[in-house]
């Protein structure tokens, strides 16, 4: 990491998002990055009144066609028009499933994945 970390530019912004990090991984992370910021949330950690959360029930074969309504009924109509929207998935083939799904549904897309598995 510190070799890496040597020869990238003092300038550049590095991000990290997990929706599970163990703590032998954020550490490893964290030592090649300074100034940062650490945003967590659980179950001590109060979440806005202005967020919404929303519950679903769907057959696993109706999951991706439940994303998409909400992605193109939902959301592209929504009156604050909602610019960016970060979906988690559990596995690799999960995240390149819903790239190719998002991108053949006429969405500007990418994704991103730790390479864990």
């Amino acid at each position: 990491m510190d070799a890496i970390t040597k020869i990238m530019p003092k300038s550049r912004q590095s991000l990290l998002f997990s929706a599970t990090i163990s703590s032998s991984v954020r550490d490893f992370t964290m030592a090649g990055i300074k100034d940062y910021k650490m945003l967590q949330i659980d179950k001590d950690t109060r979440l806005s009144d202005d967020l919404k959360v929303n519950f679903f029930m769907a057959r696993s074969l109706e999951k991706s066609a439940c994303l998409l309504f909400l992605m193109q009924e939902i959301l592209e109509k929504a009156s604050n028009a909602i610019d960016q929207t970060i979906i988690f998935a559990a596995t690799r083939y999960h995240v390149e499933f819903l790239y190719e799904l998002t991108q053949a549904a006429g969405f500007k897309s990418t994704y991103i994945f730790g390479a864990m598995d």
